[in-house]
């Protein structure tokens, strides 16, 4: 009897951390695994359908995201936080929800995602609203970057593709 104890007391915790590993090694995943935002065109032909979609970008954040995401209940406080973020520099936001016949669904490899448009209509930022499995408003580095992006001179887009964390490929 007392080994049988002695044997669950070691098994009980290695058994969580191997359901653990596994869990978490199934929900980190790579943001754009196909590299699709590498493409020469990737800014091109995100502004343009962005324009043909919802018209004028001029200032204006995305917060995409799609129906049947399990990230996105984690992402809750970091969508709270990008909107409060974009807002404090005069940015609209905008929530999009992607449906199955979505054409953004082409441009944005996974959600959620942040696209943002500065007040030229040009691309400023494409990719994850966070970094890793566990992120939170206060060790979100996306939001850093986010904020240096919106609040500096235009160098082009920051395509953040090379990202991994809990995101839904699309």
């Amino acid at each position: 009897m007392r080994q049988r104890q002695t044997l669950l007391l070691v098994l009980w915790p290695l058994l969580s951390l191997a359901l653990l590993g596994i869990f978490t090694w199934q929900r980190v995943v790579a943001f754009d695994p196909a590299d699709s935002l590498a493409a020469a065109d990737a800014e091109q032909s995100i502004t343009r359908l962005f324009q043909q979609t919802f018209g004028n970008l001029e200032q204006t954040g995305f917060v995409v995201s799609a129906e049947a995401c399990q990230c996105n209940n984690f992402n809750a406080p970091l969508e709270q936080q990008m909107h409060r973020l974009l807002s404090e520099q005069d940015y609209s936001v905008r929530k999009v929800v992607l449906n199955a016949d979505s054409e953004l669904r082409r441009l944005i490899p996974s959600v959620p995602a942040l696209v943002v448009f500065d007040a030229e209509q040009h691309l400023r930022y494409v990719g994850p609203m966070s970094a890793g499995y566990v992120c939170t408003p206060a060790t979100n580095e996306i939001a850093g970057l986010v904020a240096g992006i919106i609040g500096g001179q235009y160098l082009g887009a920051q395509i953040n593709n090379l990202t991994s964390g809990c995101y839904c490929h699309t």
